[in-house]
């Protein structure tokens, strides 16, 4: 069954962070099965405002926008009132089956507006910072302020989706019981190839606290000879985390944002993926990491474990000293780097579109 979409996000590549890509590839996916989408996103930069592309049509409005990977309240609410102008003017024109928000807000509210104003029904995706306590770095204020209309968002949605078990659990806590569906996140990367890995210990994210950057420069000390870190990422913690990187004996190279095929290039290259984040309502880069054949070192307390399974290793706490000592234990044993790097093959293959992509129309077809 086709369906005619409107789809809300501010984020699409190549701004924005993991969510805009995943957007970009749902989006494909459904046209492939014959669904036609309206995109309503940012505009920034040269980018063109309007790209029409078989049956999907990116619709970018004027709005501020400094930075290419992060936005301020302030700018979401630019976005908020130009997307809200027109996605009016879209539901005006054209008969929708129903409006697909990324994110509780902005985008849930203007989803809201419709479904009050055209009775049109919607789904919100939430992603992560637009949830109450999941990100300590951004939108405390906000979120407080905020918790009503949240509530109203997500109680009037015919659906309501989750990237993983860990994130489900917490809209319900700080929002009450909805009608939530844990879908996680489809990931399309280019095929794996067997390639000589260098040996390099990969982190890569936004730089807040909360991302982990800290434990794993911390954990450094002693490496073999050869091994060098990258940090690939931006953001307020990064000069913080510069000065720490001078004061450790490792080699650790800061990369800055990259766009998404150069980070991908150092999946490729890299050996351990180290992501010590204290929070991920589900965690796009495990996923591209192992895909790409890398080890991973991550946290036990969110969605990280659940993306990474037995697939790599899952740490209870940020212990400096244990993941230490996990990766001295790595870096000196090529043979468990080997049998890790097949499971964490394996396991990347449960998040590809295709396995993914049913279980996403299965909602549809239940909710609208």
């Amino acid at each position: 069954m086709s369906r005619k979409i409107l789809m809300l996000n501010q984020e699409y590549p190549p701004i924005g962070g993991g969510a805009g890509y995943v957007t970009a590839q749902l989006i494909r996916h459904l046209s492939a099965r014959g669904n036609s989408v309206d995109l309503v996103t940012m505009q920034y930069g040269r980018l063109p405002a309007f790209e029409e592309h078989g049956n999907v049509r990116i619709h970018r409005v004027r709005c501020i926008r400094r930075h290419s990977n992060v936005s301020s309240v302030f700018e979401l609410a630019t976005y908020l009132f130009s997307a809200l102008r027109k996605a009016k003017a879209l539901a005006k024109k054209n008969k929708y089956d129903f409006v697909y928000a990324h994110f509780i807000v902005p985008s849930g509210i203007i989803a809201l507006y419709l479904k009050h104003r055209y009775g049109l029904n919607y789904l919100v995706h939430a992603r992560g910072s637009d949830v109450m306590g999941y990100n300590p770095d951004r939108f405390r204020l906000m979120h407080r302020l905020i918790k009503p209309l949240n509530v109203m968002i997500l109680r009037n949605a015919s659906a309501v989706v989750a990237g993983s078990r860990y994130f489900a659990g917490l809209i319900e806590r700080q929002y009450g019981r909805h009608n939530i569906h844990v879908l996680p996140n489809g990931f399309d990367g280019e095929k794996y190839e067997k390639v000589n890995k260098e040996k390099i210990i990969l982190f890569a994210a936004r730089l807040f606290p909360r991302k982990g950057a800290q434990y794993l420069l911390k954990a450094l000390d002693g490496l073999p000879a050869g091994w060098r870190c990258v940090i690939v990422g931006d953001g307020p913690y990064r000069n913080q985390l510069e000065k720490m990187a001078g004061e450790v004996s490792a080699v650790v190279e800061f990369t800055g944002w990259l766009p998404k095929k150069e980070l991908t290039a150092w999946y490729k290259k890299s050996t351990l993926f180290v992501f010590p984040s204290a929070a991920e309502s589900f965690g796009m880069v495990l996923v591209e990491a192992m895909h790409y054949g890398n080890v991973v070192i991550t946290l036990a307390g969110s969605a990280c474990e659940e993306v990474t399974g037995d697939a790599g290793i899952v740490l209870p706490h940020p212990d400096v000293e244990a993941l230490h000592r996990e990766i001295l234990a790595l870096t000196g044993d090529p043979e468990r780097i080997a049998a890790l790097r097949q499971k964490s093959i394996a396991r990347a293959e449960k998040y590809t579109w295709k396995n993914l992509i049913a279980e996403y129309i299965g909602v549809f077809d239940t909710c609208f």
